[in-house]
């Protein structure tokens, strides 16, 4: 060790102390250090490459690009970005400090002599031999018909080394085109000027489909030598990235890498003979292992199901179920060899080699979780015979009641006879369900990860599992989430769960429809008994009088039906509502941690939705006047609403976007109460309704109108990827705003006919009706639309007079 270290340059080793005192520094004071001083940093791209590009509009985006300014949150950094055209210059100038980043790099004992490398990697790649989609010539898999072909390669790259190394050891042999940049060298594979290429799979290179991939392997920022105060500051904002937001870098490559599994599993013709010599796979499946499988109508369904079809239509392998009571059952049949798989099974390697068996990839990654008695500190708790050892080892202070199946485990549980359940999440997110929210609870473990994978026998075809492994990752990584949604809510529930499994506002809402409704019905019958009433009048009534009488009655009828049902709701409803939220707030209900916290939402969450309703009747009614116009600074407002409403965005796990660089420092003439008003039910609205995990952007631009300089278009734009609106809404929402425009009243006819099926949907559909009532007042025009491609986009224009002639 001494030798080594005295090797090194005097510089280098003084760097490498400099860097270790401040990341240690660093890290000691990470919670209490004041907000960092904004540093100019010089990072480098390719100017060719998509992982870090710029976009028509001349703006900076990638993968790159978000992982770089998620670290400026915690170092403070504002970035240059210097493009090249040569990869190898780009390497050397960080070598010699003429930039200081530079991102995605392939680590070799070389480069660690010159530079620093990041400590945590930034992304992973393999190097893979890549075709144009149109070339048939090569298949996935037959690397043998690559050999003589013209091969592309950057020149003098760590990617280029290892795809020397894997071509010698497989007696390969290829005419070698040299490249600068990777831009260069995919626009060449493009054009046909080279058969293939050779290069690290990631970015652009994943619109092209892999013959072969090798060499998995990190990648790297790598960091200006002269500067070892940015490596440690990057050290430890990665480290507090990987910390904080565990699934920050899954979730980046999601957003911004569309196309990385668009040529993942791909079946070579060997593979192809094999699987077509292969006689349909006999899967072990528990009959009663809900979420996972379970018998429905005489077949198997659940989770397991689902994923077993997605490989079945990505392979061509065929699958038949044995259903089993337990896994005992099952790996019995495994040893006599009557099955040829088990569908769900915790992942345990010793349990396996006990078993005789081997594990694929698991297809669910998730931690332990409690499902226990509200209030308790469980003592004694029910687990399935895979788990019951490794949680003894992690909990030894616990006394665990093995049961053969999760289904007894709950059993147990219902009876009283243990404190909790422990199992994987989503049998335990399942179970929940079926049990009364206001006496139980769930509780996660995130240190003690929990799998589910398929198992086969020991001595089956390697093959098999290869092909089983490479198609569940690629399910992991695109379809478990919708399929897991999916398949918790179609599981088997009982009638008798159906109201736990509401949320409050849900049943809040079936209960306000339910009144709705017997209020309809005897208005229906007063309205029978009103018409027999006009019969008998005609006789007295000239005919030619007849239809305005009977209109000016019904509108009379209508109006004090109205004023009375909304008088009952403020007197009888909203104030007996506020007393029991003035009550609650006094006992400290808004405390989570309280056991009063949820009759504090749930009263909370009925007074939103009766305030909503009685907005739409004064709305309706024209009891809303407009105030006078105020001058208002428009860029500051609209940033300082969406700030208010980023807090609830974030509390609900959504990523809250803003961009208001097309407004200036314009200031405008606005109705201000109704303006703010409408921003923030819009917000509010699509916060709501959006999936937790999702993200919303709003942004606006202001345009002048030609013919007069004093007015101006305002546009605002509110985008929700996630937030789908089903066909049956967007239908009842045009029919709405086609009958609005006649007679705002006509809303409660409108919501009546609504094909809605859904509570939630019910209600979106009135907080609608408010924003097409609301919008016109302040001069504006609105358009909701919605796509699976691009999920919910809402965009508003205003017409507005410019403030002080400016």
């Amino acid at each position: 060790m001494i030798k080594r270290l005295l090797s090194r340059s005097a510089l280098r080793a003084l760097s490498l102390l400099v860097c270790l005192l401040l990341s240690a520094v660093g890290a000691a004071e990470a919670e209490d250090a004041a907000p960092p001083a904004h540093t100019k940093v010089r990072v480098g791209y390719s100017a060719s490459g998509s992982m870090l590009y710029r976009d028509a509009d001349g703006r900076y985006r990638g993968y790159d690009t978000i992982y770089l300014y998620e670290i400026a949150r915690y170092t403070g950094w504002d970035y240059e970005f210097v493009p090249y055209t040569n990869w190898s210059q780009a390497i050397a100038d960080v070598a010699a400090g003429r930039i200081d980043i530079l991102p995605t790099v392939l680590k070799t004992p070389e480069r660690e002599k010159k530079m620093f490398f990041s400590l945590y990697p930034m992304a992973s790649t393999s190097i893979a031999v890549i075709a144009r989609p149109e070339d048939d010539r090569y298949i996935y898999g037959d690397i043998g018909s690559t050999d003589g072909a013209r091969v592309g390669v950057r020149e003098q790259t760590a990617d280029t080394k290892a795809f020397f190394n894997w071509a010698a050891k497989n007696g390969l042999h290829f005419d070698i085109a040299n490249y600068h940049d990777r831009g260069d060298l995919l626009a060449a594979l493009r054009a046909g000027d080279i058969d293939l290429a050779a290069t690290s799979y990631a970015g652009e290179a994943q619109k092209f489909p892999a013959i072969a991939e090798f060499a998995p392997q990190p990648m790297y920022f790598i960091v200006n030598p002269q500067k070892p105060q940015i490596a440690a500051r990057l050290d430890q904002a990665m480290s507090n990235i990987l910390l904080y937001n565990a699934s920050f870098v899954s979730s980046l490559e999601r957003v911004a890498q569309p196309d990385k599994n668009r040529y993942r599993v791909l079946i070579s013709e060997k593979e192809k003979d094999f699987i077509a010599a292969l006689p349909p796979q006999r899967v072990a499946l528990i009959a009663n292992n809900a979420p996972y499988s379970y018998l429905r109508d005489g077949k198997m369904e659940g989770i397991t199901v689902r994923v077993l079809e997605h490989i079945a239509a990505l392979t061509g392998i065929s699958f038949t179920y044995v259903p089993v009571k337990d896994e005992a059952e099952a790996f019995a049949l495994s040893e006599k060899g009557e099955i040829d798989l088990i569908g769900s099974m915790s992942v345990s390697y010793y349990r396996a080699q006990e078993y005789k068996l081997r594990m694929t990839t698991p297809y669910e990654q998730d931690s332990i979780a409690l499902l226990v008695r509200k209030g308790h500190e469980p003592e004694r708790l029910a687990v399935t015979g895979g788990q019951v050892q490794y949680l003894r080892e992690h909990m030894p202070d616990k006394d665990f009641v093995t049961t053969a199946t999760a289904a007894d485990a709950l059993s147990l549980l219902e009876q009283g006879h243990v404190d909790g359940i422990a199992s994987d999440m989503m049998t335990a997110t399942y179970y929940a369900s079926l049990l009364h929210r206001g006496d139980y609870e769930l509780r996660t473990l995130p240190d003690l990860p929990a799998c589910i994978a398929l198992a086969l026998p020991e001595d089956a075809n390697p093959q098999l599992g290869f092909l089983l492994d490479r198609t569940i990752q690629y399910l992991v990584d695109t379809k478990m989430d919708e399929i897991e949604q999916k398949e918790l809510n179609a599981a088997p529930i009982s009638f008798t769960n159906l109201f736990d499994r509401l949320s409050g506002a849900q049943a809040n809402a079936l209960v306000f429809l339910l009144i709705l409704a017997i209020c309809l019905l005897a208005y229906f019958l007063w309205m029978l008994w009103h018409r027999s009433r006009l019969e008998r009048r005609v006789a007295v009534i000239e005919r030619e009088h007849d239809s305005m009488t009977a209109s000016l009655a019904w509108e009379k009828k209508i109006g004090h039906a109205q004023q009375d049902f909304f008088a009952y709701m403020d007197d009888n409803i909203m104030d007996p509502v506020r007393t029991s939220l003035k009550h609650l707030l006094a006992m400290g209900a808004a405390d989570p941690e309280s056991p009063l916290y949820e009759d504090y939402l749930r009263c909370g969450q009925v007074q939103d939705f009766l305030i909503e309703v009685r907005l739409l009747n004064q709305l309706t009614q024209g009891d809303i006047a407009l105030a006078d116009w105020q001058d208002i600074p428009l860029a500051d407002t609209l940033k300082r609403q969406g700030s208010i409403l980023s807090m609830a965005a974030a509390r609900k796990n959504i990523r809250f976007t803003m961009d208001f660089s097309g407004i200036g420092e314009e200031h405008v003439l606005v109705e201000r109460r109704l303006f703010l008003m409408t921003l923030t039910r819009i917000m509010s609205y699509l916060i709501k309704y959006s999936p937790a995990g999702g993200s919303l952007l709003f942004s606006g631009s202001l345009s002048h109108m030609g013919d007069d300089p004093q007015r101006c278009v305002l546009w605002l734009f509110f985008h929700v990827p996630k937030l789908i609106v089903t066909p049956e809404l967007q239908q009842a929402v045009s029919a709405m705003r086609e009958t609005v425009q006649k007679n705002p009243r006509t809303i409660y006819e409108c919501m009546a006919q609504a094909k809605c099926q859904s509570i939630d949907e019910r209600a979106m559909l009135i907080r609608l009706a408010i924003l097409e009532l609301l919008i016109p007042k302040i001069g504006g025009e609105w358009e909701l639309s919605c796509t699976k491609a691009k999920g919910t986009e809402v965009t508003v224009d205003l017409v507005l007079d410019l403030a002080g002639g400016a």
